[in-house]
């Protein structure tokens, strides 16, 4: 499994993207918030995509470290 990971008010575009041209993907591909990680406090197994980096704060930074 990919996911993309991006805080929440920045996921659209790749929900944008697999609503419309990347619907082949959508069984490999998910989007995850850092609020998500927190909660679960356990990320699965997967390849991580970190987007919107300059857009962290500095707690968002720490998850993706």
């Amino acid at each position: 499994m990919i996911f993309f990971v991006a805080p929440a008010d920045q996921t659209w575009g790749i929900e944008e993207y697999l609503q419309q041209d990347g619907s082949a993907l959508c069984h490999r591909l998910k989007t995850l918030t850092y609020d998500e990680i927190i909660a679960h406090r356990q990320v699965p197994l997967g390849t991580y995509i970190f987007g919107a980096n300059d857009q962290l704060i500095p707690t968002e930074r720490e998850i993706a470290a």
